[in-house]
């Protein structure tokens, strides 16, 4: 009578066998554990949204140059603002000269915190009338991205602020800053252990494709065979 031959299967893959059967009664593998797990899957809360609200003061350089033949403007600054912390800024833009009403004016941002560097483009005016302080200007930057934790950031913030008089042109400025920013959602990592699949936590992780895992099983198949590596 011929019998079966028995193929040894590699250490890793009996070592997982056990511990996942191990892990059957802890974790609910089977129908009902199932249903639970499903039960308690949640929407993503999505990435993090700062609310930027705060004073600053800043002083400037002025020239004209041939890309800003009326003048080209470098405001660098500071200020606390929550949600950010302490900054330093540099707005970096043309002003185009009216005759009537304001004047608009358009370029570059780039504001910096503990965590990183916000980058932005920037769109606003200088009023033409100067009122008891001196000359609002009004700053609106749109965030593009930055460093560190803002990469892929985005959001708007509004600078209103006031060149301050009587010099002309206006080297100094201060005024408040208010806006969110958006920051996006961290990407998910590799599980480094078996825990960290357990209790639903095969959600939050992802594999070498950087697709989540179908499920509990997956999620320890894929720690066991990294771990033969």
């Amino acid at each position: 009578m011929a019998h079966a031959q028995l193929v040894e299967k590699p250490r890793w893959w009996r070592a997982g066998f056990a511990v996942v059967v191990g892990l059957g009664w802890m974790a609910g593998i089977g129908t009902a554990g199932a249903a639970t797990e499903d039960a308690v899957v949640t929407a993503s809360a999505g990435g993090e949204e700062l609310a930027v609200s705060g004073a600053f003061s800043a002083t400037g350089t002025f020239e004209s140059t041939p890309e800003c033949p009326s003048f080209h403007t470098v405001h660098t600054g500071q200020g606390t603002w929550t949600g950010l912390g302490d900054v330093t800024f540099v707005l970096d833009y043309c002003v185009v000269l009216s005759s009537e009403g304001s004047s608009p004016l358009s370029g570059t941002a780039a504001i910096t915190a503990d965590a990183g560097t916000l980058t932005a483009t920037v769109e606003g005016t200088v009023s033409g009338t100067g009122a008891t302080e001196g000359y609002p200007a009004d700053y609106t930057s749109t965030i593009t991205g930055g460093t560190g934790a803002y990469e892929s950031a985005s959001g708007t913030l509004d600078l209103a602020g006031v060149w301050d008089d009587p010099e002309i042109p206006v080297r100094s400025m201060h005024g408040t800053a208010s806006g969110t920013i958006g920051l996006p959602e961290p990407p998910l990592a590799h599980p480094s252990s078996i825990g960290d699949c357990l209790r639903g936590g095969w959600r939050d992780y992802v594999d070498d494709d950087g697709e989540t895992f179908s499920g509990l099983w997956a999620c320890v198949i894929y720690v066991i065979t990294h771990r033969s590596r």
